[in-house]
């Protein structure tokens, strides 16, 4: 129960310590305004609770800022949201809900699968455009230490920004394309998210019984978390 409270008090002590650093460090560096936006940005908005990419924040970066740079701030920026969901998703599974998606034969193996490489499934999931949260969540119900989880994926993310800020550095994509792409990137997860429901409701209404009804229950979870990890943390 100590242990509980300490934790939450670090956490919340963290985020404080960082929100002053992030506003003074933009007051005293109206240059690097923008980096510090994308660092704030990527530890919040793309920490796999909303659906904002982080694609076309990269290579716009690149083009005003060193992509090493970007790299960093933004790898930084990941590495907080990513130890946020790791407690998160390690109470989450411990729930008698979540039991059922862990005894799934899917989920069995991925974990299977993942635990045979699972630094190098991580570090691929955040380099290359595939849903991260399948990755993550085998490596947590494994138990995957997370000093080598959060290694795993600073590594890729740091190679993902870079990357992405060198085309920008290189390509100079105009501005109005990257708006384009940012709404279309949006919107399309949650257009798959509307389907998801609708089909998930067409589907309850012709239960007929309390056991088909778990069965399409145990269903749904996993659907959900696979539309989940589209959705909450696309793959751009």
């Amino acid at each position: 129960m100590f242990g509980k409270i300490r934790r939450n008090r670090t956490l919340i002590y963290t985020v404080a310590g960082l929100s002053a650093l992030l506003v003074t460090l933009a007051v005293l560096l109206p240059g690097a305004r923008l980096l510090i936006a994308f660092f704030a940005y990527t530890a919040t908005l793309n920490s796999g609770l909303i659906p904002f990419p982080t694609m076309t924040v990269a290579i716009f970066l690149g083009k005003s800022y060193s992509p090493f740079l970007v790299a960093a701030v933004g790898t930084a920026g990941s590495a907080i949201a990513s130890v946020i969901i790791y407690y998160l998703l390690t109470g989450l599974s411990k729930r008698k809900r979540m039991s059922r998606i862990r005894d799934n034969r899917l989920v069995k193996s991925l974990r299977a699968l993942t635990r045979k490489s699972p630094f190098l499934s991580l570090a691929l999931f955040n380099l290359i455009p595939l849903p991260i949260e399948p990755a993550r969540f085998s490596a947590i119900l494994n138990k995957y230490s997370i000093a080598r989880y959060l290694t795993a994926i600073s590594l890729g993310r740091f190679a993902r920004y870079f990357l992405l800020a060198t085309l920008g550095e290189a390509f100079r994509v105009p501005n109005s394309v990257l708006l384009v792409l940012t709404v279309a990137l949006v919107a399309v997860p949650l257009v798959a998210k509307r389907r998801h429901e609708k089909g998930k409701g067409e589907n309850e209404e012709g239960e007929e019984n309390r056991e088909e009804g778990i069965e399409k229950e145990q269903k749904s979870n996993i659907e959900y978390l696979c539309v989940f990890s589209v959705i909450s943390v696309p793959p751009w």
